[in-house]
């Protein structure tokens, strides 16, 4: 029965790969993009998550000789082989019921909260926090002994999570600090336990010490530092202003963390083998700040969606399992309402997607028919290949057109131009030799419903004025030459 329940939850993500239409994360492959053509991370090209998301798909593109199409491909086979992680923990822990809780919930919910959009970044973390999970399960469960190899690869595995992007640190703390407990707690002696401390710290320390090293080199360490660990400060600040609670999806958020409201009070009732519980609940609330308290993006959800896939495989068996007839029942309920919320919300957005006749097509990807086609045309056929640009827009203009920008700030967002200064002093020491404008943009910037930045908008205006010459307008674009020194 499990391995009929691993079929179907196989089958069900090639049938809504095929059946649903696919999104690009724009920005994802144009910083991989700007790597193949020489620049320099952060120092040429502004970039506020770790390095490795953006040169893990660089050798896919290449071999693809850029074809936009290759990145949800890759999406599928991470999303397949997460699947196939949580499917070995729950066929050497789980009942069938487990099995069933853990392997739907991350399957319905992969596409859901990706919203159709490839973010491979965070499904990838959730490979890494899938597979260290395993290991800690294995551990917890005493049917494997930690050895020095194990710990050196785990400590560099939760690194190599943390290179992907910044917002799984506390869950990767957190994994981290499981296996300490684990190493403390062994049948060590004193001398053992203080080797695997450090073998698990140097595994996660030495790849952020290349990394560093390979920074330096570059003569990039500061804007490395500055983009990753600085600025963060400043996000902070804008994220706080922009989250709202009475704006953010209570109901999909219920329906996440659905598995952790329910262990809450299972902890005070299942007698034994509590240590997994422990750490896959304290693993699930420390993803709460960068979910729920960051910018809200549903995407977000994928890094720590096998984290709380398994953890509703455990819960819904220690449910069963209770003998507290009266908290049995409210779980069930719970577990009811739970599974009302995936048919009357979760698999209604799959329908409407079937219905599209778009299925499998990239619907961001450039088109003859498409506005921005008529101004990256001319783009090409009118300026030289060494022309620098900065787009208001759409930053696939870039690589549609196959010019390169003419200073870090390539894409137009409050969180990247704030504060504004520095912002004004790049722009203005080297200014790009055409501004490309979607005015719509333009407009989005000042909105106060949308990024309520008139500021940033007066900035683009004042350059313009002072030092451009409009060359060509198109519907829903504008080309502005640089005519100043």
């Amino acid at each position: 029965m499990k391995n009929f329940i691993f079929t179907g939850s196989t089958l069900f993500f090639l049938v809504v790969f095929v059946k649903l239409p696919h999104l690009l994360w724009p920005t994802g492959v144009i910083l991989a993009w700007f790597s193949e053509k020489g620049l320099v991370m952060y120092k040429d090209f502004l970039n506020f998550y770790f390095p490795l998301s953006t040169y893990f798909i660089v050798p896919f593109m290449k071999l693809s000789n850029w074809n936009l199409r290759v990145e949800p491909f890759i999406s599928l086979f991470i999303a397949l082989a997460s699947t196939g992680v949580i499917w070995q923990i729950a066929k050497k822990y789980f009942t069938v019921w487990g099995t069933f809780i853990s392997l739907s919930f991350f399957t319905l919910l992969f596409y859901f909260f990706t919203t159709a959009i490839q973010y491979t970044v965070e499904a990838t973390i959730g490979l890494v926090v899938a597979f260290l999970i395993y290991q800690i399960f294995t551990y917890f469960t005493k049917q494997a002994a930690l050895n020095k190899s194990s710990l050196f690869l785990n400590g560099l595995l939760i690194s190599v999570g943390e290179l992907f992007d910044q917002v799984a640190t506390p869950l990767l703390g957190v994994i981290y600090l499981g296996f300490i407990y684990l190493i403390v707690k062994g049948k060590f002696t004193k001398k053992e336990k203080t080797s695997g401390v450090l073998l698990l710290t140097l595994g996660l320390l030495l790849p952020f010490i290349l990394t560093g090293l390979y920074f330096w080199h570059l003569q990039a360490l500061p804007d490395f530092l500055d983009n990753n660990i600085f600025y963060y400060l400043n996000y902070a600040t804008l994220a706080n202003s922009q989250t709202h609670s009475a704006k953010l999806p209570w109901e999909e958020i219920f329906i996440f963390y659905t598995p952790l409201l329910i262990s809450l009070p299972l902890v005070l009732k299942i007698k034994k083998e509590k240590e997994t519980l422990y750490f896959l609940i304290f693993g699930a609330i420390s993803t709460i700040p960068t979910i729920i308290f960051s910018v809200f993006h549903p995407h977000h959800f994928l890094y720590a969606l096998p984290l709380l896939a398994i953890l509703g495989g455990l819960t819904i068996d220690y449910t069963f399992k209770l003998k507290n007839r009266s908290l049995k029942i409210f779980l069930i309920i719970v577990w009811l309402i739970f599974a009302q919320q995936m048919i009357f919300q979760v698999l209604p957005w799959y329908w409407q997607k079937f219905q599209s006749s778009k299925g499998m097509v990239l619907v961001n990807d450039l088109t003859t028919q498409d506005s921005m086609y008529p101004p990256v045309v001319w783009v090409k056929d009118n300026t030289s290949q060494d022309a620098t640009l900065l787009v208001t827009g759409d930053t696939l203009f870039y690589l549609k057109a196959d010019r390169l920008p003419a200073n870090k700030y390539f894409t137009v967002l409050p969180w990247h131009y704030k504060p504004l200064d520095k912002t004004i002093s790049t722009i203005q020491s080297n200014r790009p030799d055409y501004w490309v404008i979607a005015p719509s943009y333009l407009k989005r910037l000042s909105q106060s419903e949308e990024w309520n930045s008139p500021e940033i908008t007066q900035l683009i205006q004042d350059e313009l004025q002072r030092c451009y010459s409009k060359k060509i307008e198109f519907p829903d674009w504008q080309i502005w030459q640089k005519i100043c020194l």
